[in-house]
């Protein structure tokens, strides 16, 4: 990926060296290995390290990149046209109208919205979510309590996998230019503590 010179509410350097949110790396691999994508929502897209990774992986798949942040957003569309995109779409907000139209059983949820996951993933207000793929960066740092009500709200539908934020980064990394300190320096994510991801299959996808 060409990637740009700044991040939107993230630190820049895990990006570019390929730390980032190291914790999930293996669901993001399983992800761009499938080929059953027609679609992937990106919700909270940001400057669009995901979104426009993914646009590249699945050419065949229609990439939704969403964020409320119009300078983050204005990033995202840059880097879209930085790698040659043609399978993106850019909005500014995502409501439960619109999972209803856009979730099947070929699309992918990808989301990180800073706690408000409890309110968009309701599959009460938007029943489709019951048959499309989650992934979610939960918020319990924010809001206590929301992994345990996404859990229970989607348990009987979906397989759930949970990862749990490490302090620290434990894969191996092209940095052997740099001091130890350094290096903690650049694999320094200054993410809060309690941060944990969801990744949830529906069972009648299985």
């Amino acid at each position: 990926m060409k990637y740009g010179g700044m991040a939107s509410g993230s630190m820049l350097l895990p990006k570019i060296i390929g730390a980032y949110e190291e914790p999930i790396h293996d669901w993001v691999s399983q992800i761009l290995a499938s080929n059953k994508y027609k679609r992937i929502i990106d919700v909270g897209c940001a400057e669009g390290f995901y979104a426009i990774g993914f646009a590249r992986s699945i050419p065949t798949a229609q990439i939704i990149a969403c964020d409320i942040n119009e300078n983050a957003l204005a990033l995202a569309k840059e880097l879209s046209v930085r790698n040659g995109l043609k399978n993106i779409d850019f909005i500014k907000e995502v409501d439960h109208k619109f999972l209803d139209q856009h979730c099947d059983e070929s699309t992918l949820l990808f989301c990180d919205i800073e706690g408000h996951e409890l309110t968009l993933l309701d599959p009460l207000k938007s029943k489709n979510l019951l048959k499309c793929e989650i992934l979610v960066e939960v918020h319990d740092c924010f809001f206590p309590g929301i992994q345990k009500a996404l859990v229970e709200r989607f348990q009987a539908s979906h397989a759930i996998q949970i990862a749990l934020d490490y302090s620290g980064r434990v894969l191996s990394y092209p940095l052997h230019m740099l001091s130890e300190k350094e290096k903690r320096y650049a694999l320094d994510e200054r993410r809060p503590k309690g941060m944990s991801w969801l990744y949830m299959k529906p069972f009648s996808n299985s």
